[in-house]
């Protein structure tokens, strides 16, 4: 090759390369710079994402009240990131067509609802759910439990829904529960471990407060219930009486809670060598009316009992007015042991021997649990048990 040759052929090659430089440095000057971590398409796709839900929101595809699919869940179904996900919510929550409620998740807002209140500047609202919310149930031991519930979560900014279980069946429970639309929940009192299974699968987070929930998978503070047996039996045994000289008046024996007070009751009596076969039992299904009727049926079977436990102190007061109504006289003749240590056991001639059951402890322990599991969604379950204690009065 020439000298001419090749010196032609290095200028085209530097001609190239000049222009191709300023067509760079042209696009330079014309490209927007765009933040880091974004994309033209990552802006649309959020965008389609929420114009998809939102159609669905409208025409009730997606019901009111219905829980939204998670954002790991939203991201996975359009081939997105939980940012964008999250991006295309935020957008939704601003039309006031979705409100988030804290450790539960996005819902869709009832209709006519306006655009949601931020969950941080809002009140949380706790559920009461409970059998004995009914009014034929409903007693001084649990009006004490419900009036120490408002004082402790008053002091968290909540507010209380009262939401009674009546005589509505089993399976319409969990429907009750999502139409509430409570932040969290407590279940109060006994309730079938396959029901509430299903509330807890069903509902928001929450609290058992006076029940063994056994291995469910919740936080719960309740009595030592057998403790309270065994306390009654030793103050009787204390007194010098036999098993056959002895009576108990149970509450309900379809409740975990009689059941374990009577086994407590048991215990402590073959402990001291007597024989529970011979302790009469009536059921008063823990009203003033029932203990009053079991008294009289316990009475009605022979001689008097010279020592009566009531399994709680509502019960006790009606044994008094049996006893009243045949002459016998408290402690002269019998004595009595109630449980809960309420009005009814401070108020009644005489006022009861009783078994007190600190019920403010057990509230303030159950809105301490309940507002844990709502900061700490994913820490270990908590049980608590409350002792009770002997309270010794003039009966």
């Amino acid at each position: 090759m020439s000298q001419k040759t090749d010196n032609a052929t290095k200028a085209k090659a530097a001609a190239r390369t000049t222009a191709a430089a300023k067509r760079r440095a042209n696009q330079a000057k014309v490209a927007k710079p765009r933040r880091a971590g974004t994309s033209r398409a990552s802006d649309y796709l959020w965008k389609k994402i929420a114009d998809d839900l939102r159609r669905k929101l409208r025409t009730g595809a997606i019901a009111p009240g219905a829980r939204l699919p998670s954002l790991n869940d939203i991201a996975a179904a359009w081939g997105a990131n939980r940012l964008t996900a999250m991006k295309a919510i935020e957008d939704l929550k601003e039309a006031g067509l979705v409100i988030s409620v804290r450790a539960q998740g996005n819902f869709a807002a009832e209709r006519g609802a306006t655009a949601a209140v931020a969950d941080e500047e809002r009140s949380l609202t706790v559920g009461l759910f409970s059998r004995v919310l009914n009014p034929r149930s409903y007693g001084i031991y649990h009006q004490e439990m419900i009036s120490g519930l408002w004082d402790e979560l008053g002091a968290t900014r909540s507010n209380l829904l009262a939401i009674a279980a009546g005589e509505e069946q089993p399976s319409a429970m969990p429907g009750i529960v999502r139409r509430a639309h409570a932040d969290a929940m407590i279940y109060m009192g006994a309730f079938n471990p396959d029901i509430l299974s299903r509330l807890l699968n069903a509902g928001p987070p929450a609290v058992v407060l006076d029940h063994d929930a056994g291995d469910l998978p919740v936080d719960g503070v309740r009595v030592d219930n057998p403790a309270i047996g065994r306390l009654a039996a030793r103050h009787l045994l204390s007194l010098g009486l036999a098993p056959e000289e002895m009576a108990i008046i149970e509450g309900n024996p379809e409740d975990l809670a009689s059941n374990r007070r009577l086994e407590g009751f048991f215990e402590a009596i073959r402990e001291a060598g007597g024989d529970p076969e011979r302790i009469r039992r009536a059921t008063g299904l823990f009203m003033r009316r029932g203990g009053r009727d079991a008294a009289r049926a316990i009475l009605a079977g022979g001689k008097p009992p010279r020592g009566l436990y009531c399994m709680n102190d509502e019960m006790a007061a009606g044994a008094l007015a049996a006893l009243g109504e045949v002459g016998l006289r408290v402690p002269d003749d019998i004595h009595i042991v109630g449980t809960d240590d309420t009005l009814w056991a401070k108020a009644s001639s005489p006022p009861l021997t009783t078994i007190s059951i600190d019920v403010h402890k057990m509230d303030h322990i159950a809105v301490r649990l309940l507002m844990k599991r709502l900061s700490h969604p994913d820490a270990p379950f908590a049980r608590e048990v409350i002792e009770p204690s002997l309270v010794v009065r003039e009966s």
